[in-house]
């Protein structure tokens, strides 16, 4: 990091790549105070989700580590290694094709049907559901948000942050406004999503859907996991406060088109 005060340019932007999820070991505590699922019962309780694979890991991970199973449902053009992973940590994997989230068969919807017939049939079960459950942002909103003003002293004046479930750019963004006004929120977002257009122009669109190239269902982006063409209840939160939106492919090129947006060529740093 440069000290500003050391020079005439404007004050640093820090760019802040990451991927908690918090929020799972808090869903399936909440959970158990309800009694909905009981940890290391006989016959073990079981957590389900939808996930193109990142959020599959993590619960697979926590699922283990607390006493219950984890039943994943996965797109099957799903990344290899992401799958490999999660049945490393012996989740049970159920693999879908790729269909619009409009689809019952789409992977989120799956899991859902699933988690509820398995409660039907006499077991203990909960669908996390990521994607709506607002405990999602809510917890980014109580502990990254702050993680994150604390590690940088107060001195954020650009978050930039993808959207998949929405979470974290909804929680993150909603704390650093209500300590600090003026920091921008900026959606970086794929081609194939619709979020761009979205913050842009007030209107849901992506150029897959102009008129001779549409397929009949929009189902990814170029990068798995990010984007959407649908607002998730978590990034309904915030999206009338994001500021801006870029495109990208890659994010080792977002702090480039970044700072070409905005003409801003002065220092700045990255916070992992």
């Amino acid at each position: 990091m440069i000290d500003d005060k050391q020079t005439n340019k404007k004050p640093p932007i820090c760019f802040f790549v990451i991927e908690p999820k918090y929020f799972l070991g808090i869903v399936i505590r909440e959970a158990e105070k309800k009694g909905t699922i009981v940890p290391y019962a006989s016959p073990r309780c079981r957590v389900f989700e939808g996930t193109s694979g990142s959020t599959g890991i993590s619960l697979a991970l926590v699922a283990r580590a607390l006493g219950y199973e984890a039943e994943i449902v996965l797109p099957d053009d799903t990344a290899v290694e992401k799958s490999q992973l999660i049945e490393n940590m012996g989740a049970t994997i159920v693999k879908v094709r790729p269909v619009s989230i409009s689809n019952r068969s789409h992977y989120v919807n799956v899991a859902r049907d699933r988690a509820q017939r398995f409660i039907e049939d006499g077991g203990k079960g909960l669908f996390v559901d990521q994607f709506e459950n607002q405990m999602n942002w809510l917890t980014h909103y109580e502990t990254t948000g702050p993680e994150i003003w604390q590690q940088s002293r107060g001195k954020v004046d650009y978050f930039v942050a993808g959207a998949g479930t929405g979470g974290t750019i909804a929680g993150v963004g909603k704390f650093l406004k209500s300590v600090a006004s003026d920091v921008q929120l900026i959606l970086a977002d794929p081609p194939g999503s619709g979020l761009f257009n979205k913050v842009k122009h007030g209107v849901m669109f992506s150029k897959t859907e102009i008129e001779g190239k549409r397929r009949r269902h929009q189902i990814d982006t170029v990068v798995e996991g990010i984007g959407s063409n649908r607002l998730t209840g978590n990034l309904a939160q915030i999206i009338d406060l994001v500021d801006d939106a870029i495109r990208y492919l890659s994010l080792s090129l977002i702090p480039k088109d970044l700072l070409k947006i905005h003409n801003l060529l002065s220092h700045h740093f990255f916070c992992v």
